[in-house]
């Protein structure tokens, strides 16, 4: 079976009207049991079993800053092994505590 790629288009970042789709997105998300500023704060911080650092990570105002943060701090041996189940969970919390995501259009909540 071939595939065209040419007629494929691939996401590089999410911007405009489709801003909320990304993790710098700023909207609360409640995560084992701290809430953070974005879900890549969450995602930052799950690395991290120290709660002090995952309340650092959690006080960084932007996401940028908080991914900074963690650079300082090596990451777990398995967390490619679990990074990809954890940022589903993380994006299923971040869609179903914040419902009105699935209202957004043009960088604005209706």
């Amino acid at each position: 079976m071939e595939t065209n790629m040419e007629n494929k288009k691939q996401i590089r970042r999410f911007k405009g009207e489709y801003s909320f789709l990304g993790n710098f997105f700023p909207v609360p998300v409640r995560f084992e049991g701290i809430t953070y500023p974005s879900s890549e704060h969450a995602f930052q911080a799950a690395k991290f079993s120290d709660i002090e650092v995952r309340k650092g990570i959690a006080k960084r105002k932007a996401a940028k800053e908080a991914k900074l943060f963690t650079r300082g701090f090596p990451s777990p041996l398995d967390w490619d092994e679990r990074k990809v189940e954890v940022m589903k969970t993380i994006l299923f919390c971040k869609f179903t505590q914040n419902p009105k995501l699935s209202s957004f259009k043009n960088d604005r909540l209706l």
